[in-house]
């Protein structure tokens, strides 16, 4: 501390000497009355901190006429700090840290340092001082002024952590293999914080986390089981015990077979029937099982749907059709079925693919009652599925028909082979421009019951979709269903196309629709010369025999050729005007009018 002092002294003789030469050029030196005083004091005067923390002290001097006004902050051996306000002196160090801090001000007055001190982090807890000395001149003797105050930094240290216990216990006391054990170490603690993770060896090779876990055991033995606690500040402590697992008592023999029913079945191509696998003798009902049934030819019949019975719950079922719909695979459990005889569990639909034959075969992997009691499985049964060709194309008769505007025409919508009649359809057809024509009306062949009828008409008349059922026509070959009335509404030609969603014969067997074939309508608007009407095919042999258009085929027709044979309506459709038929239109063809009216 002397040098320091020696140091601050010569400071405040050069200030002195700079008091002097001030007075030369009429700056008159600090005042001399008798009340020269200096006082210091620290905020705070005590405090508390731990190792690696930084204390803010604040130290307020006041000078009274006095030179050389200072103060030196003195801090423990090996501490450092740094001045962060000098309030307009001179801080030495300017920057950085240092064991001694001090600041300098040219006039005396109040003033307050601010400087942060630095607990050294491997400071000991205890009491540790910084010592504040303010001083200055007395102008008048030369002598120094100084006053002191300290302020008492507390050091505090965590206490030693202490180790925290582990405990467990676990239950049933006698497990047996496949029981569930239940491990429970709340009884661990921390005397001086918490438990922060629990980690635990079953001595099987088995390893989990957290306080009350579970396992189970697959082989009787012994297992020194560990337990592993951590506190919060990762001190660890272990506890062990010892579990004796013992041979689980075999259920009793619960046998039984597993069957798909009926053994044997048969549908077309394009139609579907039905299968039940059935768990044959049931003692307690069937409550899970995982199970997959597979058809030997994926080319003769397909997997389509599959109804699982029993009413599993919605979160324990799992039903996998096999793209190719070559197999199902189902996985079910919480069932409720019937407790003894024999059980259906799922209802298989398969569709026919080809004409030909395969089987069905049953696996199954797992199956328990509804107390979950395992089945043993002595044994499956499959089942054979016969599949015939019964398949038909549809299409609308006749191909093509040509109407004039308001002329109606009919279509026949035709099922083209039909092997037992048809029974019941659904069907649309529609027409691609309802501008040219539109449907109007349709009469349903077959007799079907009004009360299993239906015909929608689009209100545009662009299409009709038709439900029908209960019919009775003709047993093989080309039944018409329907007969579909069309009008034309303006000149121009459209397509009827038409699509089948469901076909039945009278057995309620499905058809396979292998096709459908549609048909052309042409619409023309005639008019000839001067006649306000177009020209009318009267007896529908596709030539137009009323000439101006009035709804009669007489002598006035044949009049009416002849003013207009050069007309372009008459020049331009040769084929509608050409009555005795030899490719081109004239003079001749008004002859044959007349002679196709007188006779």
């Amino acid at each position: 501390m002397t040098t320091t002092q020696t140091r601050i002294r010569q400071t405040v003789v050069t200030l002195v000497a700079l008091t002097v030469v001030l007075s030369a050029f009429g700056y008159a030196p600090v005042g001399t009355a008798a009340a020269q005083s200096v006082s210091v004091s620290n905020s705070p005067s005590t405090t508390t901190a731990a190792p690696g923390d930084t204390v803010t002290i604040t130290t307020t001097i006041s000078g009274s006429d006095i030179n050389g006004q200072g103060m030196q902050a003195f801090l423990p051996t090996g501490w450092q700090g740094s001045i962060t306000d000098a309030d307009g002196g001179a801080p030495n160090p300017t920057s950085g840290t240092a064991n001694v801090l001090e600041v300098i001000w040219l006039t005396n007055g109040t003033y307050e340092v601010t400087y942060d001190v630095e607990v050294p982090s491997d400071a000991t807890a205890g009491d540790y001082t910084v010592t504040t000395e303010g001083s200055g001149i007395d102008p008048n003797t030369s002598g120094q002024i100084t006053d002191t105050t300290t302020t008492t930094i507390t050091v505090q240290t965590a206490p030693d952590n202490a180790a925290p216990s582990a405990s467990f216990t676990y239950s049933p006391s006698d497990p047996t293999t496949g029981e569930s054990v239940s491990f429970d170490a709340s009884a661990s603690s921390d005397p001086d914080g918490s438990i922060a993770s629990y980690e635990w060896d079953f001595g099987d090779g088995s390893n989990a986390t957290g306080a009350t876990p579970s396992h189970t055991y697959d082989s009787a033995g012994t297992y020194t089981v560990e337990l592993t606690v951590t506190d919060n500040d990762s001190e660890t402590a272990t506890a062990t015990q010892t579990v004796t697992v013992s041979e689980a008592e075999p259920s009793p023999d619960m046998e039984t077979s597993v069957s798909i029913q009926p053994a044997s079945s048969q549908t077309f191509v394009g139609g579907t029937t039905t299968f039940d696998l059935v768990v044959d003798d049931a003692n307690g009902g069937v409550g899970a099982y995982s199970a997959t049934v597979s058809l030997d030819d994926a080319s003769i019949a397909q997997i389509s749907d599959v109804d699982l019975k029993g009413s599993p719950a919605g979160q324990t079922t799992n039903v996998a059709i096999a793209p190719d719909g070559s197999s199902v695979t189902i996985d079910a459990a919480l069932m409720n079925t019937a407790d003894t005889g024999s059980v259906a569990i799922a209802t298989i639909t398969v569709q026919g693919g080809a004409a030909g034959s395969t089987g069905l075969t049953p696996s199954v992997s797992a199956l328990g009652n509804e107390q979950g009691t395992s089945y043993t499985v002595a044994g499956t049964s499959g089942a054979s599925l016969d599949v015939t060709a019964k398949s038909t194309s549809v299409s609308i008769q006749p191909s093509s028909s040509e109407i004039t505007v308001d002329q109606t025409t009919t279509f026949d919508l035709v099922v083209d082979d039909a092997n037992g009649g048809v029974g019941a359809y659904t069907a649309t057809v529609s027409l691609d421009d309802a501008s040219v024509a539109e449907i109007t009306d349709v009469e349903l062949q077959g007799n079907p019951a009004e009360q299993t009828s239906q015909v929608t008409i689009a209100p545009d008349g662009s299409s009709v979709t038709i439900d029908a059922a209960l019919m009775n026509t003709a047993d093989t070959g080309s039944v018409t269903v329907a007969t579909i009335t069309v009008e034309g509404v303006d000149d121009g030609s459209a397509d009827l196309s038409t699509s089948v969603a469901a076909l039945g014969d009278e057995d309620g067997n499905n058809y396979a629709v292998t096709g459908t074939t549609g048909a052309s309508l042409t619409v023309t608007e005639v008019v000839v010369g001067n006649f306000v009407n177009p020209v009318s095919d009267p007896d529908s042999d596709s030539q137009y025999e009323d000439i101006n258009g009035d709804g009669n085929f007489n002598i006035v027709d044949v009049q009416a050729m002849f003013a207009n044979l050069n007309d372009d309506a008459i020049q331009n459709n040769p084929d509608k005007f050409d009555f005795n038929n030899d490719g081109s239109v004239n003079i001749v063809d008004v002859q044959a009018l007349f002679f196709e009216l007188i006779n």
